[in-house]
Protein backbone atom coordinates (compact mmCIF):
# COMPACT_ATOMS: atom_id res chain seq x y z
CA UNK A 1 0.00 0.00 0.00
CA UNK A 2 1.13 3.48 -0.56
CA UNK A 3 2.01 5.94 1.97
CA UNK A 4 1.62 10.02 2.46
CA UNK A 5 5.43 9.88 1.01
CA UNK A 6 4.86 7.70 -1.90
CA UNK A 7 1.65 9.37 -3.00
CA UNK A 8 4.26 12.45 -3.56
CA UNK A 9 6.13 10.29 -5.11
CA UNK A 10 3.84 9.97 -8.20
CA UNK A 11 4.41 11.67 -11.46
CA UNK A 12 6.87 11.94 -14.33
CA UNK A 13 10.71 11.19 -13.60
CA UNK A 14 13.96 11.74 -16.12
CA UNK A 15 16.73 9.50 -16.00
CA UNK A 16 19.64 12.97 -15.89
CA UNK A 17 22.27 9.75 -15.15
CA UNK A 18 22.18 6.25 -14.37
CA UNK A 19 24.79 3.04 -14.13
CA UNK A 20 25.12 1.12 -17.41
CA UNK A 21 22.36 -1.62 -17.45
CA UNK A 22 22.44 -3.76 -20.28
CA UNK A 23 18.61 -3.36 -20.75
CA UNK A 24 19.27 0.15 -21.39
CA UNK A 25 22.22 0.24 -23.61
CA UNK A 26 22.00 2.32 -26.12
CA UNK A 27 18.79 4.54 -24.66
CA UNK A 28 17.94 8.08 -24.66
CA UNK A 29 15.05 10.11 -23.72
CA UNK A 30 14.86 7.53 -20.39
CA UNK A 31 11.61 8.45 -18.51
CA UNK A 32 9.69 6.91 -15.25
CA UNK A 33 6.26 7.25 -14.94
CA UNK A 34 4.58 6.34 -11.36
CA UNK A 35 1.14 6.21 -11.18
CA UNK A 36 -1.25 4.76 -8.35
CA UNK A 37 -3.49 1.22 -9.27
CA UNK A 38 -6.37 0.95 -7.12
CA UNK A 39 -5.31 -1.75 -5.06
CA UNK A 40 -2.37 0.50 -3.81
CA UNK A 41 0.30 -0.81 -5.54
CA UNK A 42 2.14 1.38 -7.96
CA UNK A 43 2.47 0.96 -11.40
CA UNK A 44 5.63 1.49 -13.26
CA UNK A 45 6.15 2.52 -16.63
CA UNK A 46 10.10 2.59 -18.00
CA UNK A 47 10.04 4.03 -21.83
CA UNK A 48 12.50 6.08 -23.93
CA UNK A 49 14.39 5.61 -26.87
CA UNK A 50 16.50 2.89 -28.39
CA UNK A 51 19.10 4.34 -30.55
CA UNK A 52 22.13 2.96 -32.90
CA UNK A 53 24.58 5.89 -33.59
CA UNK A 54 27.18 5.83 -36.00
CA UNK A 55 30.09 8.35 -35.89
CA UNK A 56 27.15 10.12 -33.68
CA UNK A 57 24.32 10.47 -35.78
CA UNK A 58 21.30 8.30 -34.84
CA UNK A 59 20.79 6.10 -38.09
CA UNK A 60 17.97 3.85 -35.97
CA UNK A 61 15.70 4.91 -32.76
CA UNK A 62 13.11 3.08 -32.27
CA UNK A 63 10.86 3.29 -28.84
CA UNK A 64 10.71 1.16 -25.64
CA UNK A 65 8.40 1.07 -23.31
CA UNK A 66 8.68 -1.35 -20.00
CA UNK A 67 5.76 -1.76 -17.60
CA UNK A 68 6.27 -2.79 -13.80
CA UNK A 69 4.72 -2.61 -10.90
CA UNK A 70 5.72 -1.70 -7.28
CA UNK A 71 5.20 -2.00 -3.70
CA UNK A 72 5.99 -0.74 -0.26
CA UNK A 73 7.24 -3.76 1.26
CA UNK A 74 7.65 -2.11 4.87
CA UNK A 75 5.38 0.79 5.50
CA UNK A 76 7.98 1.93 8.35
CA UNK A 77 10.16 2.03 5.84
CA UNK A 78 8.70 3.99 2.85
CA UNK A 79 11.98 3.95 0.68
CA UNK A 80 12.41 0.19 0.10
CA UNK A 81 10.50 -1.07 -2.91
CA UNK A 82 9.90 -4.54 -4.44
CA UNK A 83 9.82 -3.40 -8.30
CA UNK A 84 9.09 -6.16 -10.87
CA UNK A 85 9.17 -6.00 -14.74
CA UNK A 86 7.60 -9.76 -14.88
CA UNK A 87 9.53 -12.44 -14.28
CA UNK A 88 10.45 -14.90 -11.61
CA UNK A 89 10.58 -12.99 -8.04
CA UNK A 90 14.31 -13.44 -7.43
CA UNK A 91 13.94 -11.18 -4.19
CA UNK A 92 11.05 -13.20 -2.70
CA UNK A 93 9.26 -9.93 -2.28
CA UNK A 94 12.03 -7.98 0.07
CA UNK A 95 12.75 -4.37 -0.88
CA UNK A 96 14.60 -4.39 -4.35
CA UNK A 97 15.24 -1.04 -5.24
CA UNK A 98 15.52 1.75 -2.43
CA UNK A 99 14.72 5.48 -2.87
CA UNK A 100 17.98 6.86 -0.87
CA UNK A 101 17.16 10.87 -1.40
CA UNK A 102 14.32 12.82 -2.73
CA UNK A 103 12.99 16.38 -2.48
CA UNK A 104 10.17 15.00 -4.66
CA UNK A 105 10.13 17.79 -6.57
CA UNK A 106 13.62 18.08 -8.17
CA UNK A 107 15.32 15.08 -8.11
CA UNK A 108 15.56 11.25 -6.88
CA UNK A 109 18.21 9.10 -6.41
CA UNK A 110 17.27 5.13 -6.48
CA UNK A 111 19.77 2.37 -5.73
CA UNK A 112 19.51 -1.52 -6.22
CA UNK A 113 21.95 -4.51 -5.31
CA UNK A 114 21.32 -8.03 -6.05
CA UNK A 115 23.07 -11.18 -5.58
CA UNK A 116 22.73 -13.61 -8.10
CA UNK A 117 24.74 -16.20 -6.91
CA UNK A 118 28.54 -15.15 -7.40
CA UNK A 119 26.92 -12.12 -9.49
CA UNK A 120 26.78 -8.85 -7.89
CA UNK A 121 24.36 -6.71 -9.62
CA UNK A 122 24.14 -2.92 -8.84
CA UNK A 123 22.38 -0.04 -10.07
CA UNK A 124 21.72 3.10 -9.68
CA UNK A 125 19.27 6.45 -11.02
CA UNK A 126 19.73 10.18 -10.43
CA UNK A 127 16.09 11.22 -11.37
CA UNK A 128 14.63 14.71 -12.07
CA UNK A 129 11.08 15.95 -12.84
CA UNK A 130 12.74 18.08 -15.88
CA UNK A 131 14.79 16.55 -18.89
CA UNK A 132 18.43 16.91 -19.38
CA UNK A 133 18.39 19.23 -15.84
CA UNK A 134 20.93 18.41 -13.57
CA UNK A 135 20.04 18.54 -9.99
CA UNK A 136 21.39 22.04 -7.81
CA UNK A 137 22.64 19.31 -5.23
CA UNK A 138 24.52 16.66 -7.38
CA UNK A 139 27.83 17.19 -5.83
CA UNK A 140 26.32 16.56 -2.85
CA UNK A 141 24.86 13.22 -4.14
CA UNK A 142 27.71 12.08 -5.58
CA UNK A 143 29.39 12.94 -1.65
CA UNK A 144 27.09 10.86 0.22
CA UNK A 145 26.43 7.72 -2.36
CA UNK A 146 30.56 7.82 -1.87
CA UNK A 147 30.23 7.78 1.62
CA UNK A 148 27.82 4.57 1.21
CA UNK A 149 30.51 2.76 -0.78
CA UNK A 150 28.82 3.57 -4.32
CA UNK A 151 31.36 3.90 -6.76
CA UNK A 152 29.53 7.20 -8.29
CA UNK A 153 32.18 7.11 -11.78
CA UNK A 154 29.41 4.47 -12.76
CA UNK A 155 27.21 7.27 -13.85
CA UNK A 156 26.84 7.84 -17.50
CA UNK A 157 24.48 11.17 -18.33
CA UNK A 158 21.29 9.88 -20.19
CA UNK A 159 21.10 11.75 -23.56
CA UNK A 160 17.79 14.51 -23.82
CA UNK A 161 19.02 16.47 -26.57
CA UNK A 162 17.16 14.96 -29.07
CA UNK A 163 13.33 13.91 -27.32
Amino acid sequence: MCSKYSVAYLGLWFSYANFDAPFQWGSTCVRALYSLKPNGKITVINSGNEDIKFYGRTIYRRPIRIEGEAFIVNRSEPAGLNVRFGGPDFDGGKANYLIMDTDYDNFSVVYSCSQLSIFRIELAWILTRQKGVRPANLDSIYQRLTGYGVNVTNFKLVDHSDC
